[in-house]
């Protein structure tokens, strides 16, 4: 006993000089997992548990064991495993959380903060640009509770809860009144859909892939990376300036819009607006202006993600095969959103398993009335073909309302005036008339208007009668801005019966 009394010693004071120079990067993970390559005297195979990731500054014992290290639980042992070989380590994920957390361990993120550093002073620079850059886009938040939520659990389901609690940002998801389908993630933490984007893709595995792809390069630090990387940026106040006049030059145009088509209480900019406020500069401003290395790690963590998940990882492919149809259908050859020039999006696409078709009911009836709100997007910027496309979704999936059908003869109207065209779009006003629950002004409108097309007057007449007093009815809604556009209808109505009358 006496002579293994200095060894005792020794391997105690050895223990607590290791403790002193030791600082935990994580909290216990406890993630099971085998070897795929023999370490020190473990083959591979040998099943290991790993406790936590550690920064060890000094080591008397084995000075080649410093730095960030994976402390693994191998027979009851603990094995320091530097952690530049993560990748011999087949981690046996069984929760989202783990799943995340070995995408951290295999991107080697934990030495990458420990050489790089947090740079909090960035960070927090670029939290308060996007915070800016939100208040900014007021106005242009999509807002229907029920699509809200439906997107935002599935948000909650795919992000990580707390795998790295030393990044102050705060995931969360908003949705942006646009035509075209995107989705990109804010330094701070916001991810911003498109309802473009939602109304794009079919299914909820689609979305899904797109979800883990824009959670990952946040995941990754790619936007702090990228904004490191810039050799300089200009001042805020300088680059921001714009965007407020922007904005407010917008909602002067709606009100224009409005005058054509009214839906009580609801903002429709054009997409050239939108556009003002979503572009290439704020990309790379913010650090969202991925490189090609950056898109492709991004998007192997999302096909990743969906495997695990038990989703054909074919869903990633094939929701952006829908986005880059949208912008070759669109004729829009340099997009306004991240994608950047066609041959990078079909070189991404092929890097992707092979494209399967995903379609899902339930998300097209969720969604049924998003593509309603972009077609009246693409009308406010008249683009009558864009518009009646969108339409076709709901008309296809048997999910039409008389919104729809109202919205559809609006936009034949712009394009067609032929006496054939004419009868057929007042045969879809009738529909829209038939199946509304509630009357329709604006249906009662395009009625009148078609009718003086086909020079049936006296029909044109009753019809004028008929929206004079169904906008009487409504009159008294208790909205000031709706009871004013319903005096002007009225107004307009009644002297464009007296000039029938003259006929």
């Amino acid at each position: 006993m006496k002579k293994l009394l200095p060894f005792i010693l020794l391997l105690a004071t050895l223990t607590a000089f290791a403790q002193r120079n030791q600082t935990a990067l994580s909290g216990l993970l406890n993630i099971p997992g085998t070897l795929k390559k023999s370490y020190e005297s473990h083959p591979a195979g040998t099943e290991f548990e790993l406790i936590k990731v550690v920064k060890l500054s000094r080591n008397n014992v084995d000075p080649t064991k410093t730095g960030v290290l994976l402390m693994l639980n191998i027979n009851h042992t603990h094995v320091a495993l530097p952690a530049s070989k993560a990748d011999i380590l087949d981690l046996h994920t069984a929760t989202r959380e783990d799943f995340w957390q070995s995408i951290f361990l295999y991107e080697n993120m934990y030495a990458h903060y420990d050489n790089k550093g947090y740079r909090n002073d960035i960070r927090q620079d670029l939290s308060e640009e996007s915070r800016e850059y939100l208040g900014n886009l007021s106005g242009l938040f999509y807002e229907d509770a029920y699509v809200q939520d439906y997107v935002h659990r599935l948000f909650m389901s795919t992000k990580p809860v707390n795998v790295n609690n030393q990044r102050p940002e705060v995931l969360s998801v908003r949705l942006l009144k646009s035509p075209s389908p995107d989705a990109y993630m804010l330094p701070n933490g916001t991810l911003l859909i498109s309802t473009g984007l939602l109304s794009t893709l079919d299914s909820e595995e689609e979305l899904t892939a797109i979800i883990a792809s824009e959670v990952a390069h946040y995941f990754l630090d790619h936007q702090v990376i990228n904004v490191m990387k810039a050799e300089s940026r200009a001042r805020r106040a300088e680059f921001w300036s714009g965007m407020l006049e922007i904005v407010a030059a917008g909602f002067d145009e709606y009100f224009t819009y409005k005058n054509e088509y009214y839906v009580p209480g609801t903002t429709y900019l054009g997409t050239d607006i939108i556009a003002s406020v979503i572009n290439s500069r704020t990309n790379a401003r913010l650090g969202m202006s991925y490189t090609q290395k950056q898109e492709s790690r991004a998007d192997k963590i999302a096909c990743d993600y969906l495997t695990f998940e038990g989703i054909d990882p074919a869903a990633l492919t094939s929701a952006l095969i829908k986005i880059r149809n949208y912008y070759e259908e669109a004729r829009d050859y340099y997009t306004l959103s991240r994608y950047g020039i066609y041959a990078e999006m079909d070189e991404r696409i092929e890097r992707l398993p092979e494209p399967k078709e995903f379609q899902s009911r339930s998300y097209q009836r969720a969604m049924c009335g998003v593509t309603t709100f972009n077609a009246l997007l693409h009308q406010a910027g008249n683009q009558y073909e864009h518009s009646i496309a969108v339409l076709q979704k709901n008309v296809e999936r048997k999910l039409v309302t008389d919104e729809d059908l109202t919205l559809l003869a609006k936009a034949h109207m712009q394009l067609y005036d032929s006496p054939e065209a004419n009868l057929e779009t007042l045969n879809i006003l009738a529909q829209a008339k038939e199946m509304a629950r509630y009357p329709n002004p604006n249906a009662y409108k395009q009625e009148i208007l078609l009718l003086l097309r086909l020079n049936r007057h006296a029909k044109a007449a009753d019809a004028l009668v008929a929206y004079m007093e169904l906008l009487s009815s409504q009159y008294n809604a208790g909205n000031i801005d709706d009871a004013t556009w319903m005096s002007s209808e009225i107004n307009w109505a009644n002297k464009l019966l007296q000039r029938i009358e003259l006929f």
